[in-house]
């Protein structure tokens, strides 16, 4: 129940101090272009509330290990937003049907999410609560429950904020959209090995939660560190071993001006 509210919470939060801050943003970093990127991004500070459900529910089902559900609830979640954004982007030919597609992804993800949830609870074994019952609980203060959300949030978004956000940004305003189109593109591709992170992660979160509960600092202390040398060989390695591979791909995939920046 507390984290719904805080959920709900912080996402209008979050909505309210977009609408505030966009626009003068945009004006100082873009100029007159800054404009339409302001009205674009007052849309899409819609997604957090759109994500609530979805968010909720994957909480849930990753704390009771139902981990073929989440799995299929984050695959379809991924499946709706590739579809719908492509085919906002090629229907409108502009920028916002990408971003309506985007937002029309984030409905279709939390339904999937509701739905599963709905599943999981008729299973027999299940343990998992109404949503009307989740929301009116308050076994946990929503003061202490903050504290943690906004230290654990603080930690996800250094990588957010100095890997994808910033430099983007410096990049649009001190050079041009090729630079920023051929940085978001490496990017992604590096990403892509980094998708196995989240097998681990999933698996990994509702194990250090029970050691932590149980006060096991050394199991806590060798979970966390197996998990992260894991993850952290197998991205490495598959790096490693796809890099050679880039310049044969790269003039397949991109034109021949983009080969040589994303390289």
């Amino acid at each position: 129940g507390v984290f719904v509210r805080l959920s709900v919470v912080l996402a209008l939060a979050a909505f309210l101090v977009g609408l505030m801050v966009f626009p003068s943003a945009s004006r100082l970093a873009f100029g007159l272009e800054g404009e339409r990127i302001a009205r674009l991004a007052g849309v899409l500070v819609l997604v957090p509330l759109l994500d609530v459900p979805r968010i909720v529910c994957s909480a849930a089902l990753q704390g009771e290990r139902r981990m073929a559900a989440l799995a299929r609830v984050d695959l379809g979640h991924e499946l709706c937003r590739l579809i719908l954004v492509v085919s906002g982007a090629l229907y409108f030919g502009s920028a916002w049907g990408a971003v309506l597609g985007l937002l029309a992804s984030s409905v279709c993800g939390s339904l999937l999410a509701l739905d599963a949830y709905g599943r999981e609870r008729q299973r027999h074994e299940s343990c998992l609560p109404s949503l009307a019952r989740a929301v009116r609980s308050r076994a946990i203060p929503a003061r202490a429950a903050l504290r943690e959300g906004v230290q654990v949030g603080l930690v996800r978004n250094v990588d957010s904020l100095g890997v994808q956000t910033l430099p983007t940004l410096i990049l649009g305003s001190l050079g041009d959209a090729g630079w920023v189109a051929y940085l978001r593109i490496a990017q992604r591709m590096v990403s892509v090995a980094r998708v196995i992170m989240q097998g681990i992660n999933r698996t990994a979160l509702p194990a250090l939660s029970q050691l932590a509960g149980v006060k096991d600092v050394p199991g806590l202390r060798r979970t966390y560190w197996r998990a992260s040398l894991l993850s952290g060989a197998t991205i490495t390695a598959g790096l490693l071993l796809a890099l050679p591979l880039l310049p044969l791909v790269l003039p397949v995939l991109f034109p021949p001006d983009f080969v040589d920046p994303l390289w």
